[in-house]
């Protein structure tokens, strides 16, 4: 009788063991799992969506000072784009350049694009582009993006390649895709190009549409 209940004593303290570990191991998880990067695409930088245009020029002096900017209208989306010109985004870049898209209908920030224009047509130019995607491919996937709608490579219909794709848990989407120079038969290259772009809702953009029954 002593035998058994001291069988089952240590039964019991192997079962309650194994249940703390159990609890620790998953409190640890949940610990982990709150402290892992959330990514929040509002924006970029001091410029956050749903800014109007003088909320959007104070954003931008801000980033960048009292840089030129241009505006000009899309001819097919009829949103306003406001752009300038900036250095060293990311250290030893060089120039790029910061669009940012009011919509449509609402007139307030629905978009920013940032592009990086190779120098000139050359494999020298094609290796800095590729290192500015393969950088911030590196920091986007560890930023906390939802992981379904994580992409880290595959081709878009104008030819340029994903490098990547992710939208947060509002929807809102990050793209990064580039371009490498290539010769063509006659040895001109293009020259290369990397585009990141952070769109507030990109499954419905505000953007000009011809309503039904126009035509």
């Amino acid at each position: 009788m002593l035998k058994s209940l001291r069988a089952a004593g240590l039964c019991l303290g192997l079962l309650f063991g194994l249940s703390l570990i159990g609890a620790q191991a998953g409190a640890a998880q949940a610990q982990d799992r709150a402290s892992a990067p959330k990514a929040a695409v509002e924006g970029f930088r001091s410029a956050k969506f749903g800014m109007d245009e003088a909320a959007l020029r104070k954003a931008a002096e801000k980033d960048f000072g009292k840089a030129a900017i241009s505006v000009e209208t899309n001819p097919l989306e009829k949103t306003k784009v406001l752009s300038l010109e900036a250095v060293d985004l990311l250290p030893g870049t060089g120039k790029g350049r910061v669009s940012y898209i009011l919509g449509y209908s609402s007139q307030k920030l629905t978009q920013v694009t940032v592009v990086w224009l190779g120098a000139a047509a050359n494999e020298a130019e094609n290796n800095r582009l590729r290192g500015i995607a393969s950088a911030l491919q590196t920091y986007f996937t560890q930023a906390g993006y939802v992981k379904e709608s994580i992409i880290l490579e595959g081709s878009m219909p104008d030819g340029s390649q994903v490098a990547f794709h992710g939208a947060d848990d509002k929807g809102r989407l990050t793209l990064l895709r580039y371009s490498i120079g290539r010769a063509d038969d006659k040895g001109k290259m293009d020259v290369p190009v990397v585009v990141l772009t952070y769109t507030e809702n990109p499954k419905n953009p505000d953007v000009f549409r011809i309503k039904p029954g126009s035509f």
